[in-house]
């Protein structure tokens, strides 16, 4: 558990409370920030925005980094959908 004192949410940054198991748990990749309220900017995309895209900013996914057009724009949609999903439910 990752608790920060003086935090009004009580997690640390990078961090969110998940109501399902009572704790605080990391981010999904893409986000970030107190209660994972930001999306990664550019060039930056991933776990903990750690990652750099070589590409330029409209083909880097906050989440997945360069996208080939053709093919990761299905797995982006998903990726997008699913954290959007999960961040609102939590």
């Amino acid at each position: 558990m990752n608790n920060c004192h003086g935090n009004t949410h009580g997690c640390c940054d990078g961090y969110f409370r998940d109501r399902n198991v009572g704790a605080c748990v990391k981010c999904p990749k893409g986000y970030t920030a107190t209660n994972c309220s930001e999306k990664c900017r550019y060039p930056s995309y991933g776990v903990e925005c750690q990652l750099e895209c070589q590409c330029n900013e409209t083909e880097c996914h906050y989440s997945t980094g360069c996208m080939n057009i053709s093919t990761e724009n299905l797995r982006m949609l998903y990726h997008y959908y699913a954290a959007t999903t999960f961040l609102r439910n939590n």
